[in-house]
């Protein structure tokens, strides 16, 4: 609460880096500013479950999404955001930023990320954001990809542009078949889709 009525609830820029090396693209991550530990930023595993049990998590989620966009705004590059199931159903926050995006003509500069870890309860919820969003040209990516609820059928439902494999599988691929052959399907599978490409966490 404190942290919210101070304002210290804040994106953080992440390079999303290509094989050459070179990055125009940043994801968007949320810190709290702590200023009683030298200026050191607390990670979200840290605050967000109790966040959402004390029903803040909407505000800073907005408050990270708006700071990050007026930073897009003075900035160049593409960024991406994180959306979570309670995000795509927040008819509030979806209108706000669907006007900001037009007003701003940002669509070509956005990602939208699938939070993949948690359950989506209603995927006509997932399909309707994705439609809406797409429509001012916004890229989609599943985010963790292999780390949740993960199954094949949510590329051919979504058919995302991104499929972002989780970290944890990339580190085993050279020493687990199994996960060598998990992550090489589905590299297939988003050669099938006509827009899917993989970026690997690590």
């Amino acid at each position: 609460q404190n942290s919210i009525e101070n304002s210290f609830v804040i994106p953080v820029f992440q390079p999303i880096v290509a094989k050459d090396k070179t990055s125009n693209k940043y994801e968007v991550l949320m810190r709290i500013k702590n200023l009683d530990d030298n200026g050191k930023l607390t990670e979200p595993g840290k605050f967000l479950d109790i966040a959402k049990r004390h029903s803040y998590y909407n505000e800073i989620s907005q408050m990270v999404i708006f700071k990050a966009i007026d930073y897009m705004l003075k900035n160049d590059g593409v960024f991406s955001f994180n959306f979570s199931y309670a995000d795509m159903n927040n008819e509030a926050l979806l209108k706000k930023l669907e006007e900001k995006i037009s007003s701003n003509n940002l669509g070509d500069r956005l990602i939208f990320e699938i939070i993949e870890t948690e359950q989506l309860d209603n995927l006509d919820v997932v399909k309707a954001f994705i439609e809406r969003f797409r429509a001012y040209g916004v890229k989609i990516a599943i985010d963790d990809f292999g780390s949740g609820y993960s199954n094949f059928a949510y590329i051919f439902t979504f058919n995302p542009d991104y499929i972002k494999i989780d970290g944890s599988l990339i580190s085993k691929i050279l020493d687990n078949e199994q996960m060598h052959m998990m992550v090489e399907t589905e590299e297939h599978t988003s050669e099938l889709q006509s827009r899917g490409h993989l970026v690997c966490r690590l």
